[in-house]
């Protein structure tokens, strides 16, 4: 049975961290702009005519691809009589832009590249419920992998050979979501976290493919009082778990290193940490970041930075070292870093602080050569 039309709404809200689209800055310092959204991804659907005065693009949630060539990115066209929200694809040699789902009527975002370069997954509501659908880098053979599910699932993350994606899906309940992995040759999925007790989330594989990390909550309700969040490694072979952090704090997202022995943490309350997964050694890294990215090569962390009543771009080292400002001549909002296959460039989304317009942005990692790209 499908989640009725108020269930789906609340669970698209869920997943604010991936698809927020606008978002608006509350001029307080500190503020943790991930919960403080303005709009999330279904809301974007609804824009009238009263809130937007003439047409106005978003282009945002860019995603590079391994050839280097490209970027995959969203594009949400408002005007006073519809929205258009879709996936396209610009080759920035020569700022030559296509549409890949113009046919896609309803909500189409977070595009993330297969590491060989062959696909593009991204999540839809195309068919009423939110799905993770695949195709060809030129918009061709659009696959919904996700049709077994009744309930939403989203936030998909390519394995390291290409096969497998792995996502979160809701639970009947529309509060609870697991981490599955749907096998693309079979199309069959299977259920790494069920009956574990946990609400998990932020899946991500280790660079040899073997492991996942996730993020698993008990919630408000859990009988210690506390709201406890645990790091947790999943074993895909026996599919065994192990916890390997576990306090109060409120974590929003994990990262794998592609260095294989550390993970990049972000708290709600703007903290990033790296955790050594053989050691279960913590480090904190900083107080005013979140939605850690690493660099392919392992040596650098791309984030989202709070910059007074900005969202910038952030880098650090590995170790938290030689902290950078990458965006901080672009006033507003910075987000949605995504690395270059050979981690000398980032690009990114840049766009004023009521989320009605943004473009996409480059900058070398050494913060030199920011760049504006257009769709000629």
């Amino acid at each position: 049975m499908l989640v009725s039309k108020n269930q789906n709404a609340h669970i698209k809200r869920s997943w604010l961290l991936t698809f927020i689209s606008l978002i608006i800055i509350q001029q307080t310092s500190g503020c943790n702009t991930h919960q403080n959204p303005a709009i999330d991804l279904l809301a974007t659907a609804t824009v009238t005519a009263n809130s937007v005065p003439a047409q106005h693009i978003n282009r945002t949630q860019p995603s590079w691809s391994p050839t280097g060539n490209e970027i995959a990115f969203r594009q949400i066209t408002y005007d006073a009589s519809k929205t258009l929200d879709s996936i396209w694809k610009i080759d920035i040699t020569k700022n030559a832009c296509v549409n890949l789902t113009p046919d896609y009527e309803g909500l189409n975002g977070a595009p993330i590249w297969s590491p060989d370069g062959n696909w593009i997954a991204f999540t839809s509501d195309h068919r009423g419920n939110l799905d993770v659908w695949i195709m060809r880098p030129d918009g061709s053979s659009l696959t919904n992998v996700t049709l077994d599910n009744p309930y939403a699932d989203g936030n998909p993350v390519w394995s390291p050979d290409n096969k497998t994606i792995a996502l979160e899906s809701a639970l009947p309940d529309e509060t609870q979501f697991d981490i599955r992995l749907v096998n693309l040759a079979t199309k069959t999925a299977i259920n790494l976290t069920s009956n574990s007790g946990y609400s998990w989330k932020s899946p991500t594989w280790s660079p040899d493919g073997k492991i996942i990390a996730g993020i698993a909550a008990k919630g408000n309700d859990d009988p210690s009082g506390k709201n406890l969040n645990g790091i947790w490694l999943i074993n895909i072979t026996t599919q065994t778990r192990q916890n390997i952090l576990q306090n109060d704090k409120k974590y929003s997202s994990v990262s794998w290193s592609p260095m294989q022995s550390n993970l990049a943490l972000a708290t709600e309350d703007l903290e990033l940490q790296k955790l050594n997964v053989q050691n279960s050694k913590l480090t904190d890294l900083t107080k005013t970041g979140t939605r850690p990215v690493w660099s392919p090569n392992g040596i650098n962390i791309a984030y989202y930075l709070r910059s007074g009543d900005n969202i910038d771009i952030g880098l650090m080292n590995w170790d938290g070292s030689n902290q950078t400002n990458l965006s901080s001549s672009n006033k507003g909002r910075n987000e949605f870093p995504s690395w270059s296959h050979d981690s000398n460039s980032i690009v990114f989304e840049s766009g004023d602080n009521l989320g009605l317009s943004s473009d996409l942005w480059i900058v070398n990692s050494d913060g030199e050569n920011l760049r504006k790209i257009a769709c000629k």
